[in-house]
């Protein structure tokens, strides 16, 4: 399938092994292992001789997403059949299609993408197009927490020809123990990796911008608003199961923000260490 920009075919460029979060992924594990039909984290869509493949990705794509979500929406044989490309992949492809207003007789591009996640607007559409995921071919705006119903993940290959298939699991795409989407980052501890989009405050990945500041009594901090302020104080942010407020304090002596044991001298403070998880 012809992936198309204005008519011209994009090019899919090398790229050297980009920064993993402080502990660094085997560059070598992740060459000998990068995404291949072999690779159990993608689904290798075979479409034979027709150009569906990427609305046949974007089919098996939701209905794992669907499954995942809600557990029994779907007859088990019809879940297997949709995954391994029986004929209902087909038929639910060419609904999609019909139902998007997306003609793919000769191949779809960015347009088509579009066209598709304006149709799936409670999900969000990423192309992924190199081995270690920091690189994506298209990416979907994101939907409002209400409506949002999950991510179809796809990988756009160029072997011999353009071809997506769908990645059910980023993390075992990518061989890694864990997958930051904001920063496209694959890192293995999740405890030594601090995501760069998460607020300054709190640590969360979450909006903290306005409202009316809030001050902790218990570590001496103020936050932007209440949400912020909530965030702060929920357990398992940090190592031990453990809130930012438990190990991020004012000290009260040099009015300086240290983080660890409570102590006087900031000097002396341990770093803290935050995880990356997202909030609900």
């Amino acid at each position: 399938m012809d992936v198309e920009n204005g008519g011209t075919p994009i090019p899919i460029t090398a790229a050297s092994p980009p920064r993993q979060g402080d502990d660094q992924l085997d560059a070598r594990a992740v060459l000998d292992n990068h995404i291949s039909r072999n690779n159990k984290g993608i689904i290798t869509i075979q479409n034979g001789n027709d150009t569906l493949c990427l609305v046949r990705a974007l089919v098996v794509s939701k209905a794992i997403c669907d499954v995942k979500r809600e557990p029994g929406c779907m007859d088990v044989n019809t879940f297997s059949h949709i995954k391994k490309g029986r004929n209902i992949q087909k038929h639910k492809a060419e609904d999609l299609c019909r139902d998007a207003g997306v003609n793919l007789l000769k191949g779809g591009g960015l347009t088509d993408l579009k066209q598709f996640q304006t149709y799936l607007a409670e999900y969000k559409i990423t192309v992924f197009r190199e081995r270690w995921g920091r690189q994506v071919l298209y990416e979907g705006p994101t939907p409002p927490k209400s409506s949002f119903k999950g991510y179809l993940d796809l990988y756009f290959r160029d072997e011999k020809q353009n071809h997506f298939d769908v990645i059910p699991s980023l993390t075992a795409a990518f061989k890694c123990g864990y997958f930051c989407r904001e920063c496209r980052v694959a890192f293995n501890t999740k405890n030594k990796y601090k995501c760069e989009s998460a607020c300054k405050k709190c640590y969360a990945k979450a909006v903290c911008s306005g409202g009316l500041s809030v001050a902790c009594k218990d570590c001496g901090r103020w936050f932007k608003n209440q949400m912020s302020f909530n965030n702060h104080k929920r357990p398992g942010f940090c190592r031990g199961h453990m809130s930012v407020c438990d190990v991020k304090k004012v000290c009260e002596k040099e009015q300086n923000i240290h983080t660890g044991v409570m102590k006087h001298f900031v000097e002396y403070a341990r770093p803290i260490v935050l995880l990356a998880i997202s909030v609900i």
